[in-house]
């Protein structure tokens, strides 16, 4: 940690009271940073931005994975910029012991949910989101028009609805395509609200073939969607919500850097 003891010795004192996180390295510098986030993807990171001697988020681009950062600042005016460029979250430096439970006990629960796995897989619902034995999603079908051609679409394997200039793009998990005359808004209305979310202005996803999430971003079909701030905690909200209990973690995972 640069320039400020006091708070890594308060983080430390405070990650003791998780049993699955331990701090494993200590950055002075960001080179070194870079490096080692590249060649070892932590779960978490913790980053004093106020006494930072780099640039925090041009530092941040050169990371090609970055974990859950967390911004460490008393620069209220500063976090909005911070969330809309990667950062998680942010903790004052007054580091309020149950603000910071809170905290790390959002990010391990989503943490638990998305990445219990090197890569989560949301199409093994059994395993990631509770199971509704009782009854399938109604409707099971959606029938898609576009100029004179209309078609049925089993709702189940659709894997993300995007605005275009034309009409609505819908794109199955086995990459089949079909438009549909019709808007984001309505048409995300007649969708199970328990499998589909929407991301973007652009974009609604059926959670259970999204592949993982990093942060912003999530990826289906390996493609890459980003995560806009205003729909991001319906997201994190969603996975907490529909997750299953907690996975535990192995002892010393995630792995938690602070520089």
């Amino acid at each position: 940690m640069t320039g400020d003891t006091r708070i890594l010795k308060e983080i430390t004192q405070r990650i003791n009271f998780f049993d699955s996180l331990e701090i494993t390295n200590i950055f002075n510098n960001h080179i070194e940073m870079i490096e080692t986030l590249n060649k070892v993807r932590p779960g978490i990171l913790f980053i004093c931005v106020d006494n930072a001697r780099f640039n925090v988020l041009e530092t941040l681009k050169l990371v090609h994975r970055p974990p859950f950062i967390f911004a460490i600042t008393s620069n209220k005016l500063r976090i909005p910029e911070l969330l809309d460029n990667g950062f998680f979250d942010y903790l004052s430096p007054k580091l309020d012991l149950e603000t910071f439970c809170k905290k790390m006990s959002k990010v391990l629960n989503i943490y638990n949910s998305l990445s219990a796995e090197p890569t989560f897989l949301v199409n093994e619902p059994k395993s990631t989101y509770r199971a509704n034995t009782k009854k399938k999603p109604a409707p099971t079908n959606v029938f898609l028009k576009y100029k004179k051609t209309q078609s049925k679409l089993a709702i189940e394997d659709i894997a993300l609805i995007m605005n275009t200039p034309i009409a609505l793009k819908v794109e199955t998990i086995r990459g089949k395509v079909a438009y549909h005359n019709s808007t984001l808004k309505k048409f995300g209305q007649q969708l199970p609200e328990d499998l589909f979310i929407r991301i973007n202005k652009s974009v609604i996803v059926n959670v259970m073939h999204i592949e993982k999430m990093e942060l912003n971003t999530i990826y289906i079909r390996k493609k890459a969607f980003k995560v806009s701030r205003l729909f991001a905690p319906a997201l994190r909200d969603f996975v907490r919500q529909n997750s299953i209990g907690k996975v535990e973690f192995k002892k010393k995972n995630p792995v938690v850097f602070i520089s």
